[in-house]
């Protein structure tokens, strides 16, 4: 069984490869573009792909992710996750160092 912890390694791991992919390879200009351009709607394809309910998370695999607590009360989704949210996840997309800030009280 794939669980939101899966998804959202998936996620990362596609994001990095990715833009590991364009730094490095002598590839043209428009077929990167469309490379990233194609990534999240790639990744939304997928079989077992969910949007991600960071409520499902442990601590620990919210640590492991890249979520972070700002201030000591709120927290924190890594940017990369923005466009595979669950709907009802209220952000800022205003990120700042990579974060997008949720409920103060580090509910989600």
């Amino acid at each position: 069984m794939i669980t939101t912890y899966d998804i959202c390694k998936y996620i990362r791991r596609r994001f990095t490869l990715t833009m590991a992919e364009l730094v490095t390879y002598n590839w043209g200009d428009d077929f990167k573009a469309n490379r990233y351009k194609e990534l999240v709607s790639s990744i939304k394809e997928q079989k077992d792909y969910f949007d991600v309910d960071p409520n499902d998370l442990t601590e620990e695999q919210m640590e492991e992710l890249d979520f972070m607590i700002w201030e000591g009360k709120t927290r924190c989704v890594p940017f990369y996750l923005y466009n595979f949210l669950i709907p009802s996840i209220e952000v800022d997309n205003d990120h700042r160092m990579g974060m997008l800030f949720c409920d103060p009280k580090g509910n989600f």
